[in-house]
């Protein structure tokens, strides 16, 4: 049973000694990965943009939300899509 944990372990440090020489990701892939990574950064802030714009107008009282043409049913839609509905 040593020797079994040995020859594994000697597998292990074999095998990370040689992702050490050679990268994981060619050229390509790792420009797809960072735009990957950029269009969901991207999407993150916009979500988190609607989620304050929400809560700024949820925290509005009847009176000033109508003084800006809304009502609280038209909240949600107004923070996701705009008065205009674009």
């Amino acid at each position: 049973m040593r020797f079994a944990a040995l020859t594994t372990s000697y597998k292990v440090e074999e095998c990370l000694m040689e992702s050490t020489h050679r990268p994981l990701l060619g050229q390509p892939e790792a420009r797809q990965l960072r735009a990957w990574l950029a269009r969901l950064i991207t999407r993150l802030h916009a979500a988190l943009a609607i989620r304050r714009g929400l809560a700024e107008l949820r925290a509005m009282d009847n009176r000033e939300l109508q003084d800006l043409g809304l009502d609280r049913g038209g909240i949600g839609y107004t923070a996701t899509r705009g008065r205009d509905g674009r």
